[in-house]
């Protein structure tokens, strides 16, 4: 996850806890971890990790894209 150098502080901060909520929301997934991991040229990069618990592929396929749209989604607002 990048966040621009021009987001907020306390927007940065609450990143972690925003990408926890959301993978903890979706169905056969779990949360491992989401830190702060470097300072990019453009942006501040976080890393998410996170785990499926479905058996096939296509859980994963599905879990992943609505993880991804709904962190899209939190940052447009």
């Amino acid at each position: 996850i990048s966040a621009a150098y021009s987001t907020p502080a306390e927007t940065i901060a609450q990143i972690p806890q925003w990408a926890k909520s959301i993978v903890t929301e979706t169905p056969m997934t779990r949360f491992e971890r989401c830190h702060l991991t470097s300072f990019g040229t453009q942006s501040l990069e976080f890393e998410l990790v996170f785990w499926i618990t479905g058996p096939s592929y296509l859980d994963y396929a599905i879990a992943q894209e609505k993880i991804l749209f709904q962190i899209y989604d939190k940052f447009q607002r």
